[in-house]
């Protein structure tokens, strides 16, 4: 006897006794829902126990379950859609991020479907419903210019929920959003009584960029706030803003002796948004990469390497920071001394006993900090061949990218690459395959024709090969070599669209 009709009438039964008296494990019962397929048919009642289901009254779980289920059945009834767009304000929001993903990635309703309704709940009476509006207007990506318009009075509601996530959702919006906006009703809402809307409109004007630079006092009395997200949001936006006046940078530099990390980061990174224009920073900078928090060296190593040579005094103390246990630390340090001094050999030799270490993580940071330094240094070349033989596939992978930056410098690795190429797993024969086109058809032809003809003939017909070949055909017209598959286009071209 089929089960699965039997077991799909149990789940229906279940639910329908449990809303019916709701009590005992419903674990079994929302397991059943979220295994749901799309092909399955759902009479009428059914989606009326589904949309009864979302009701507040019950387990949240079993609510998300249902908003879930419902959006796999794609042709939803007028009460059906009404019960989701409902849902879209609930209280929970567990429930109303479902309803967001079931609208975006399943049901995909046009925006002025539900554009409307949540501009009607914008107006509504009840704060705590105008404020979840003006987030699911954000959530579900809805700038268009009503919309805009909207949120932007919304800035002034008296409620600081509402506030709080109209500012919120601009920001979401993106740069053409805020324009349209402007910088005045944000600079306003850098006054806002709510942390969390100072906060946002702080970053909105960062995004303007030069567009808000007449909010550059308001920012700087924001450097003060108590909130140290708000002190953190105005330093980023007067590195965005991009306006290195004497002013600006006094109070940057001052941030980065901020009782709190997230401030100093913040500072740092807006200093190094200003270049060799911040330069007097240079020592503030080099005591934060040796006195700092992670997440502060980090951002003073960086920053330090977009000032340049007017960075040179911080040489020792990046030289330093290479031996960081913080692998973004040292590798942000890598970077900017290579910015700094492009041969400086504190980098190779520190990063040589990286790639000696038992953590595949440290050797794959390792590797793509020589890629990104793009030295064409012998030992360092060497250094990446041999790590196309790590244990470690991303090593291997890195190792592949690293290689084919460095152009005809890096023809000895050929070899190596092609037996990757046609031999490893996916990720790292996208990555050598990468490295072969950069390195050019001169190095890669005969090559690749040479590992080919030496293999089995077992191995020719494999996917990876016909993958492998395909591409380069595609990429090199004139390169052919369908002669290994004896003429038989239709096998590679099987063999490239299912590799």
């Amino acid at each position: 006897m089929d089960q699965a009709p039997q077991k799909k009438d149990n789940k229906w039964s279940q639910l329908r006794a449990y809303l019916s008296a709701p009590s005992g494990d419903v674990r079994a019962l929302i397991k059943q829902l979220e295994e749901s397929i799309e092909e399955e048919t759902h009479s009428e009642e059914e989606l009326e126990l589904l949309c009864k289901a979302t009701a507040p009254r019950y387990l949240e779980t079993l609510r998300v379950s249902a908003v879930w289920t419902l959006a796999r059945v794609g042709e939803l009834p007028l009460s059906a859609q009404e019960c989701l767009l409902g849902l879209m304000c609930d209280a929970s929001e567990p429930v109303r991020l479902a309803v967001v993903e079931a609208l975006l990635e399943k049901l995909r309703w046009p925006s002025s479907q539900m554009e409307a309704p949540l501009l009607e709940k914008l107006q509504s009476e009840n704060g705590a419903v105008r404020g979840r509006a003006a987030w699911a207007l954000g959530a579900l990506r809805l700038h268009t210019p009503a919309v805009v318009e909207a949120l932007q009075k919304a800035l002034q509601d008296p409620e600081g929920v509402v506030r709080l996530h109209a500012s919120s959702s601009l920001v979401s919006m993106g740069r053409a959003a805020l324009e349209s906006v402007g910088a005045m009703p944000l600079m306003q809402a850098l006054r806002d009584s709510h942390g969390f809307v100072r906060f946002h409109a702080a970053r909105a004007l960062g995004f303007l960029g030069k567009a808000a630079k007449d909010a550059i006092p308001d920012l700087l009395l924001l450097m003060k706030d108590s909130e140290p997200r708000c002190r953190a949001a105005a330093s980023e936006a007067l590195g965005g803003i991009g306006e290195p006046e004497p002013q600006v940078l006094e109070a940057l530099e001052a941030a980065l002796h901020d009782s709190e990390d997230q401030v100093r980061a913040a500072a740092a990174k807006s200093l190094g948004a200003f270049g060799d224009a911040a330069s007097k920073a240079v020592a503030a900078l080099r005591d934060s990469l040796r006195e700092g928090r992670k997440w502060v060296r980090m951002a003073a190593a960086e920053a330090l390497g977009f000032m340049k040579k007017a960075a040179e005094p911080a040489i020792p103390e990046l030289a330093e920071a290479l031996r960081d246990d913080a692998w973004g630390v040292w590798m942000a340090a890598s970077e900017a001394l290579h910015q700094i001094r492009p041969e400086a050999k504190e980098i190779w030799q520190h990063i040589e006993t990286r790639l000696q270490d038992p953590d595949p993580n440290r050797r794959s940071a390792a590797v793509d900090a020589l890629g990104r330094i793009g030295s064409h240094r012998s030992e360092i070349i060497q250094a990446l061949t041999t790590a196309l033989q790590d244990e470690s596939e991303w090593v291997r992978r890195d190792a592949a990218f690293a290689l084919g930056k460095l152009g005809d410098a890096a023809s000895a690795s050929v070899p190596t690459l092609i037996q990757l190429l046609l031999h490893d797993d996916e990720w790292v024969q996208s990555a050598a395959f990468d490295a072969l086109v950069q390195l050019g058809r001169e190095y890669v032809e005969a090559a690749l024709h040479d590992a080919i003809a030496h293999s089995p003939p077992s191995f020719r017909n494999k996917p990876t090969t016909a993958f492998a070949l395909s591409i380069l055909q595609k990429r090199w017209a004139d390169f052919d070599l369908n002669h290994f598959f004896d003429g038989n286009d239709d096998e590679l071209d099987e063999a490239f669209f299912s590799a």
